[in-house]
Order: C-alpha cells, then sequence, then structure tokens
C-alpha cells in the first residue's frame, strides 16, 4: 500500500484515501495505533516526494467502519464490540489522527448495532421492523434520518434485545436463525475459515485449488472456470 501511495506522490496525485475496519475479534489497543501510524507513514511518503513532482496539497481521507456480524460468513458467530466501546475507539483515532491535512469519516456506532441486530435477527425481526416504520423510521441510511430510539421502542414494544443479537458470542454448535435456508456453503467450511481467520492463514483463491467449502458445482465452480 505504501508502495501505491509513494507512486502515487510521485506521479502528481495529493489525495489518498484510506479504508479501515474497527471492532475486529482479537483488536488490541495497538491495531488501532497502528492505523494512526500508517497514516503517519502515508503523509511522511507525500513529505518525501520532490516538490516538483508532488502536489501543491496532501489530503488523506481515512474512513472507519465498525465490525457487523452477518450471517453466512466465518464471523457470523462473533459478537460485536458495543456502543460505549466502538466510540471510545472512534475517539481515540478522532484525537490520535487530528492532523491538518487527515479528513475523517466513521459510522455511528448506534447504526452499526442496529445493523448488527438486524443481521442477526431471527423470526422476531420482521415485526420489529414494523413496528419501528410505524413510528416513523424513514430512510435510516441517512444521518439526519436515522431514528434510534424508534428503533428501540420498537424492540421494547416487541419484548426483544438487540443486544441479544448483536453484542452475544454465539456458541458454535448453537442453532442460527438462517440455518433454514440454503446458500451453498456449509457452516464446517465457515468455521475452518473462522480457525484460519484466527491463526493469520490465508485461503488460496478458488482458481489455484478447492477448499471444499460444500457449494454445489451445478451453481458453477471458479476451479472448472465455469
Amino acid at each position: 500500500m505504501l508502495e501505491s501511495a509513494a507512486l502515487a506522490f510521485d506521479a502528481g496525485w495529493g489525495a489518498i484515501k484510506l479504508y479501515f475496519m474497527i471492532g475486529l475479534p482479537t483488536e488490541t489497543t495497538e491495531d488501532l495505533e497502528a492505523i494512526v501510524e500508517l497514516v503517519r507513514k502515508t503523509a511522511g511518503l507525500y513529505m518525501k516526494t520532490p516538490k516538483d513532482r508532488r502536489a501543491r496539497d496532501l489530503s488523506i481521507n481515512v474512513s472507519v467502519a465498525s465490525f457487523v456480524p452477518k450471517p453466512f460468513t466465518p464471523f457470523q458467530w462473533e459478537a460485536q464490540d458495543d456502543i460505549g466501546t466502538l466510540t471510545e475507539k472512534q475517539e481515540f483515532l478522532k484525537k490520535a489522527l487530528k492532523m491538518r491535512y487527515v479528513k475523517l469519516n466513521w459510522n455511528d456506532a448506534r447504526e452499526s448495532f442496529l445493523e448488527a441486530a438486524l443481521a442477526r435477527g431471527g423470526a422476531e425481526t420482521g415485526a420489529v421492523i414494523y413496528e419501528a416504520w410505524k413510528a416513523g423510521a424513514r430512510l435510516d441510511g441517512w444521518g439526519e434520518h436515522f431514528r434510534f430510539d424508534a428503533w428501540m421502542a420498537a424492540y421494547a414494544k416487541m419484548g426483544v434485545d438487540p443486544a441479544y443479537r448483536a453484542n452475544r458470542q454465539i456458541k458454535l454448535d448453537e442453532p442460527l436463525p438462517w440455518d433454514i435456508m440454503d446458500y451453498g456453503i456449509t457452516n464446517e467450511f465457515l468455521l475452518r475459515e473462522r480457525e484460519k481467520a484466527y491463526g493469520g492463514i490465508l485461503t488460496a483463491n478458488c482458481r489455484e485449488s478447492c477448499s471444499s467449502c460444500g457449494i454445489d458445482r451445478s451453481y458453477g465452480c471458479a476451479l472448472r472456470g465455469d
């Protein structure tokens, strides 16, 4: 990444966009500090670029998303950081990246919490969405329309705890609400991928070797080229 940034600066570009995710399993304070260090190193490359070749001004746009455990992924069992923890991490980055040439963008931690609660919800989720809609929740993807209170009121009315869905570590042998769906990939494969993720082990591209994901090959297989 740094090599690419150096080439861009040398070619006269002065704007760089960096994307990060916080709240991933096993994350430590050192990981957050590494985000800051990577931004500093990127800026340092601009400063080292000869003035006659680099852009007049430097602009580093840093976008930080919050981890949301999603169904059909190796991390579907993982707990999401609670709102307070995500907010603390965002505040750390806001202070550490308070630099003239850096613009920091982040997700509202409440939106990420709601996204996780909905993504891992069970049969009760439809009723919650309907109640939130009746309470005025509209166009929630836009911050100015986000009605967190309406969503929490809907969950309360339906007697559902959203934190149970979003912030709980699910047991690996526990039935999942989406197990009723056949999406082609087996949970056994996802568990193997989860274990590899914790070990920092990469999975080969499907065109190089088969990972035995369990998909019905009539859907097509990259290894076969179809």
